[in-house]
């Protein structure tokens, strides 16, 4: 990781979610809690960027690919039947 290194993130999100989380999963199953990590959005943003603190800890928990998984979810998707976006995938550095 490099001094400073940050990643920016923009969105569009249903105005019925509450409580939006960035999960990153270092093997793509998001249901395994050892190998994700959440952070929350903070409250009605569509774009921020994931300081280089939780880039650390999501390379900790890297696999050894360099590669991560990451969706937006609502944490109070049971309430709301707001249903996870697709995963992405991207490359640490």
């Amino acid at each position: 990781m490099g001094a400073g290194e940050s990643l920016p993130v923009s969105f569009s999100a249903p105005s019925l979610a509450k409580k939006l989380q960035l999960v990153f999963s270092t093997t793509g199953d998001f249901a395994d809690k050892k190998n994700r990590l959440a952070v929350k959005v903070p409250a009605g943003m569509t774009s921020f960027s994931v300081p280089e603190k939780i880039l650390a800890k999501v390379k900790k928990k890297d696999n050894g690919d360099g590669l991560v998984s990451c969706r937006l979810e609502d944490a109070d998707s049971k309430k709301t039947t707001i249903q996870p976006s697709a995963a992405a995938q991207i490359t640490l550095p």
